[in-house]
């Protein structure tokens, strides 16, 4: 196989998640922010297909769970019409475990109607990945539903949406990497390089801790913003998704588990992993710089 594509984008913001069993009045206070719709729209962009493994879509299964967008495997490609935008479909596709950066383009093309695997009126906005012919998405067929290996439409199936049987112990995702879940937007609106900017942070929900918790964002930040010392307080009434920089770092010990902290550091865009960890310090308070319970 291929080596996968050299991860692209730089570092543009530091996102700190801990673990917390919320209490009542905290789910009241939280509970737009954790709504459906923080899973299933993203501003314009509307949920059109997800596919999680171990479940493999058969021939021509463009509908699935069509009611259900919280659906661990869920489809309306055959609506994908109702979504053009001035004769063009931007899409954007996600591997929200992976880690990569998301591929955002438009084309012209129908690739649920293009039966002969032709891609018309390309055009990328943001894309991280353009290896094993990447070119937008085309009918597939044969492996999956549809695939993004389309220039001279190739009969490689890597960016596969709607994968038919497994692959290496998962699905084909960017080139030379197996994903196990795999998701497809499409934009109500016309969209630039510059509404990506403002929208890719809104990303699918954090993992689940490995005890199956909550997780709660607690820290952002993006350059050129740069905090001062001792301001561990920022927008900490506003909605994170919302705000480019957001603190609530003050509260960290609302937020102890049975005397420890779980924390997630994140760096979008970067196309590292995440890590998780737990620790018993309060990184806020114990200013000796010691950490304990690691």
């Amino acid at each position: 196989a291929d080596d996968p594509v050299p991860r692209m984008g730089p570092i543009r913001r530091i996102i700190h998640h801990v673990k917390k069993k919320l209490s009542e009045r905290r789910n009241r206070r939280w509970k737009s922010r954790k709504s459906s719709t923080t899973k299933t729209t993203k501003d314009h962009w509307r949920l059109v297909f997800r596919q999680t493994v171990p479940y493999f879509f058969s021939a021509d299964e463009w509908s699935k769970n069509p009611t259900d967008p919280e659906s661990d495997n869920f489809a309306i490609l055959d609506q994908l019409e109702d979504f053009r935008v001035n004769g063009a479909l931007y899409f954007r596709q996600s591997w929200p475990t992976l880690g990569e950066e998301d591929q955002i383009w438009k084309q012209t093309s129908n690739p649920v109607t293009s039966t002969d695997g032709s891609v018309t009126g390309y055009e990328p906005i943001s894309i991280a990945s353009t290896g094993q012919f990447w070119g937008g998405l085309q009918y597939n067929g044969n492996q999956a539903l549809l695939d993004g290996s389309s220039v001279d439409n190739s009969s490689n199936w890597w960016y596969s949406i709607g994968s038919h049987q497994i692959y290496a112990g998962g699905m084909p995702g960017p080139p030379g990497t197996i994903v196990d879940l795999v998701e497809l937007w499409v934009s109500t609106i016309e969209v630039t390089a510059t509404t990506t900017t403002t929208t890719t942070f809104i990303a699918a929900p954090p993992p689940q801790s490995p005890e199956g918790g909550t997780w709660q964002l607690v820290f952002r930040q993006t350059v050129p913003q740069f905090y001062a010392p001792g301001e561990l307080s920022k927008n900490e009434n506003a909605d994170p998704n919302s705000v480019s920089d957001f603190s609530i770092l003050d509260q960290l010990d609302s937020f102890n588990v049975d005397g420890v902290f779980y924390f997630l550091l994140r760096w979008p865009g970067s196309g590292e992993a995440d890590q998780i960890w737990r620790q018993t310090s309060n990184p806020v308070t114990t200013v000796d710089g010691s950490v304990t319970g690691y």
